[in-house]
């Protein structure tokens, strides 16, 4: 059997995220996010009065204005759902998704506190 000629090739390139900062384990656990719509390493704060987690909120004082953990996955929750979230590990701060009043680096890992699970580096792993 003969088969037909290739006619045409396409080579497709492949830039990796950057992601993590060094090669800390990174552990997860279950969690509650409240209803909403969260990206892949969206930073999470622990709402006090419920334990669930939400988008964490610099200007909040419920404990959602204390991040602590990073969304594992993208998600669309229509009401509070069980997910998979990130609570440590060291990650660039380039790829996580912060808060809109965080608009320089140094604000996004000064949200973190001294002693968090979660670290934030300027500089990625590798790079």
């Amino acid at each position: 059997m003969a088969y037909p000629p290739i006619v045409s090739r396409s080579t497709e390139s492949y830039t990796p995220g950057v992601v993590y900062a060094d090669m800390s384990e990174v552990t997860t656990q279950q969690g509650t996010l409240v209803a909403g719509t969260y990206a892949y390493l969206q930073v999470l704060g622990r709402i006090t009065a419920s334990g669930k987690l939400t988008a964490h909120n610099p200007g909040a004082s419920d404990g959602s204005q204390v991040p602590v953990a990073l969304a594992a996955y993208p998600q669309v929750a229509a009401a509070d759902a069980a997910a998979v979230v990130i609570t440590s590990g060291s990650f660039a701060v380039s790829a996580l998704t912060c808060h809109a009043s965080l608009t320089t680096d140094d604000a996004k890992i000064a949200a973190f506190p001294v002693g968090s699970r979660i670290r934030v580096k300027k500089t990625a792993f590798g790079a």
